[in-house]
């Protein structure tokens, strides 16, 4: 800020500040949330795909309404997974079966013991087959699995999901404040003790730290604020320079004024000189 160079005050209350330019403030916050959502989805789609359907999953399914159908043979010899378990592999059990109707279906299933594997020889025929009669390609040779895996593992992308809406609420609720703040504040101005990066958040915001120039009663003297790094006001100022900081008396709240105040009138800088060429007559 240049020797001599007189701020403009903010507007007085309420103040016309986009919300989206508060949501834009919480950046950091912002690309959190995005992260975490994208890593939840990734990894719930994932998971659906590993244990072939949402939970309960198929084998609770098959649990709970089995048919059984004494149809079933293998259509190759058991082989091992290429994925492991604890360090085990599972058996792989190709088999195709019939129901009552005369429709045959395909499908697979897992065992993780090695002598169940052993006793299905290829070409044997009437395995039986526990299959699902709303679904019957949701089906298992009996006494093995559809997946290898325990349904209870939806918990890992559960987790990122709940932090996922922590971090949006968390997100949201300090942009709404911060949309009162600048809104309702109370504007005073203030001298610049000190603005830095702040490296260990990604992108790094500045720190800016201040001390109002007439205290006010339940508001701190001195205060401070992240402000994005892509923001001008580094550039603006320095040590030992004013500039006006909104503040709430209540909560003791404060936040440099940096905002930009929209306007109502949608015609605003769209009038011409009527005398201009052009211009209605």
């Amino acid at each position: 800020m240049n020797e001599g160079k007189e701020e403009a005050p903010p507007p007085p209350p309420p103040r016309s500040v986009s919300f989206l330019d508060c949501l834009a403030l919480g950046k950091a916050k912002g690309i959190s949330f995005f992260l975490f959502l994208l890593l939840s989805v990734g990894m719930g789609i994932l998971f659906t795909r590993i244990c072939r359907g949402l939970p309960p999953g198929p084998d609770a399914v098959l649990d709970s309404r089995p048919a059984l159908a004494k149809t079933g043979r293998l259509l190759r010899d058991p082989y091992p997974s290429n994925s492991r378990v604890n360090g085990r592999r599972p058996w792989v059990l190709e088999f195709t079966f019939t129901i009552p109707g005369g429709k045959e279906y395909k499908g697979y299933s897992y065992t993780f013991s090695r002598r169940r594997a052993a006793s299905l020889a290829l070409g044997r025929s009437n395995l039986p087959v526990e299959y699902d009669p709303e679904d019957p390609e949701r089906a298992r040779i009996q006494g093995t699995r559809t997946t290898f895996v325990p349904a209870w593992l939806f918990l890992i992308p559960g987790v990122f999901l709940a932090v996922t809406l922590f971090l949006g609420l968390w997100w949201a609720a300090s942009s709404l404040k911060l949309h009162s703040l600048a809104v309702y504040g109370r504007a005073c101005k203030a001298r610049l003790e000190e603005i830095r990066p702040v490296t260990c958040i990604n992108p790094p915001p500045w720190r800016v730290s201040w001390t109002l120039e007439e205290p006010l009663p339940g508001v701190p003297p001195q205060g401070s604020a992240l402000i994005p790094r892509s923001h001008p006001f580094a550039g603006n100022h320095k040590i030992g320079d004013t500039f006006w900081v909104l503040v709430d008396e209540v909560s003791g709240r404060a936040y440099p004024w940096i905002f930009k105040e929209r306007t109502s009138d949608a015609f605003k800088g769209m009038v011409r000189d009527p005398g201009s060429k052009g211009g209605r007559r």
